[in-house]
């Protein structure tokens, strides 16, 4: 069977700047991952535990491990007086183990993001439901309670899937005044001083300065306006910013076609310092 939390475990204490970036561009479901982990899987070398050791280390450091060996230190060491890691036998012997452990070369990272994230939901419904059916039959009863029963292990399932991973964000409805309460959550974490790796400027100091847009924490980016306010061009220079930042922008318009748009970045392009050096050559513009 794959051993989807091993190997995932394994490439990030070797591949450090990499997963690193993984990991930031998906944390929420990382953290899932390391928290809802049952342990059932025979076939795993390590455990939650260890996961969530490498996880802490992450959290901790703000990048992943560049060794094994690396990782083995900050358990035994524990800098940071990490209660998990206070003993720390289990944790150190399944590092030294992984140091043995042969990866699985065929996986490349979607396939095994995925995978990890099938079986850990899987393994996690599976627990859930043999709980729910224990309690069900009356064979176990809910904790400092002594209810059981059909009924309350079904209250008891609902209320625990409430907790399932959630990978998409809930659409927001309504118009604009009845969701400024989630506007401002949006702005309040876009602000937060969260690691800015893959962070593209927007060009406009008074956002840059207070707002971090970037693969971490963007959703989307809304511009709102009247006909005729500017908002296609407020785009164009945001995406213009970003191209020459190297970013790949797919840039989809109902009112202008490529030629148009082409033309609109080139326009914005003429003031840059590579253009007048290069078009005094009449070479191809270097971000263009």
């Amino acid at each position: 069977m794959p051993a989807y939390l091993t190997e995932t475990t394994y490439r990030m204490c070797t591949r450090s700047e990499d997963y690193y970036s993984l990991y930031l561009q998906n944390k929420t479901i990382y953290l899932w991952v390391a928290n809802h982990w049952t342990d059932e899987c025979d076939y795993e070398s390590i455990n939650g535990a260890t996961f969530r050791a490498v996880i802490q280390y992450m959290e901790r450091l703000k990048k992943a491990p560049e060794s094994i060996d690396a990782m083995l230190q900050f358990v035994i060491h524990n800098p940071h007086n990490i209660k998990e890691f206070e003993r720390s036998e289990g944790l150190s012997g399944e590092m030294r183990e992984l140091k043995d452990y042969e990866p699985a070369r065929e996986w490349d990272d979607t396939t095994l993001f995925e995978g990890l994230i099938e079986k850990a939901r899987e393994e996690w419904f599976t627990h859930k439901a043999k709980y729910a059916i224990q309690l069900a039959h009356g064979s176990v009863k809910l904790p400092n309670s002594d209810e059981s029963g059909v009924t309350v292990a079904s209250q008891w399932l609902r209320s625990e899937l409430l907790n399932d991973l959630h990978t998409e964000v809930p659409a927001v409805a309504g118009i604009l005044h009845e969701n400024i309460p989630a506007v401002l959550a949006g702005l309040d974490e876009m602000g937060t001083d969260a690691a800015t790796t893959g962070r593209f400027p927007l060009g406009f100091s008074q956002i840059d300065n207070n707002v971090v847009v970037g693969k971490q924490n963007l959703r989307f980016l809304g511009v709102l306006g009247m006909s005729g306010d500017g908002k296609t061009t407020l785009t164009n220079f945001i995406v213009y910013n970003w191209l020459t930042q190297g970013a790949h922008v797919l840039y989809c318009s109902t009112e202008h076609n490529p030629q148009e748009i082409w033309n609109a970045m080139c326009f914005l392009h003429q003031s840059h310092p590579d253009y007048i050096r290069f078009a005094a050559r009449r070479e191809v513009l270097p971000y263009l």
